[in-house]
């Protein structure tokens, strides 16, 4: 019943539907792993970027100077990789071309 078959499906339903319910269970749990690992990597980001600021505020701000929290999320796919890319590198072609007027 824990991984989402009704007890009525258990009992009366066809033996090979266990087996697909344990996989879906399984299939879903390794989602919701990677989604709280993705969420630990931004809690990590943020954390990062607010203890480096303060580290570089009690140095007297001298040194390198402090990684920002991300403004987009983090690509998953290679497509959002490579729109991401190709987002970067028009925005760095219009600027390139309004200096040029």
């Amino acid at each position: 019943m824990a991984i989402g078959m009704s007890y009525d499906e258990f009992w009366n339903g066809e033996p090979e539907l266990a087996a697909i319910y344990r996989e879906a269970h399984v299939i879903r749990n390794e989602i919701k792993n990677q989604e709280l690992w993705l969420q630990g990597l931004y809690n990590y980001r943020a954390f990062a970027s607010v203890v480096e600021s303060l580290a570089l505020s009690f140095a007297g701000g001298k040194g390198s100077k402090a990684s920002r929290y991300p403004e987009q999320p983090i690509p998953l796919t290679e497509k959002e990789l490579e729109d991401r890319k190709r987002q970067s590198i028009e925005k760095t072609l219009s600027w390139v071309k309004s200096g040029q007027q």
